[in-house]
């Protein structure tokens, strides 16, 4: 049997640079490659973070637009099912992008569905991009042990 699902907390850019854990976490800091990697304070409860790049859109619809920018991929999926595999069993999962609104929503969300979570980090204004949800709901499900 796989990690349980870990408590999972969703944050805009802003509330992360604010944000003080009361238990151990790690971070999924999600940035479009134009903005710079966010500095964050020192915290002792704070175990890991990755850092990952890519735009709030899906594939679907770069293929319409003549100036296409980068979705995120599936080995993007892979370091974060990694991550998750390390610390679900340790740690609260944060999960920031620009607006904590749909990037991180959909982070969050596949690895909710694929760990059998709630969605309690859910709150109106979680909009999960649909491709980044799935992937990481994929990507998750590939590496979690079977059972027997």
């Amino acid at each position: 049997m796989g990690p349980p699902c870990p408590k999972l907390i969703v944050l805009s850019l802003r509330e992360m640079m604010g944000f003080r854990g009361t238990e151990p976490y790690a971070v999924i800091s999600i940035r479009s490659s134009d903005q710079p990697v966010l500095k964050l304070r020192p915290d002792a409860l704070r175990l890991a973070r990755i850092n990952l790049a890519f735009y709030d859109t899906t594939p679907e619809w770069e293929k319409r637009l003549e100036a296409p920018v980068a979705a995120m991929t599936e080995f993007q999926a892979q370091r974060i099912a990694k991550f998750v595999a390390k610390h679900a069993s340790r740690a609260t999962i944060v999960v920031h992008c620009l607006a904590g609104i749909s990037r991180s929503s959909g982070v969050a969300a596949g690895i909710s569905a694929a760990l059998g979570g709630d969605d309690a980090f859910r709150r109106p204004r979680h909009e999960p991009n649909p491709h980044v949800q799935r992937l990481v709901l994929a990507a998750i499900l590939a590496v979690r042990p079977k059972a027997d």
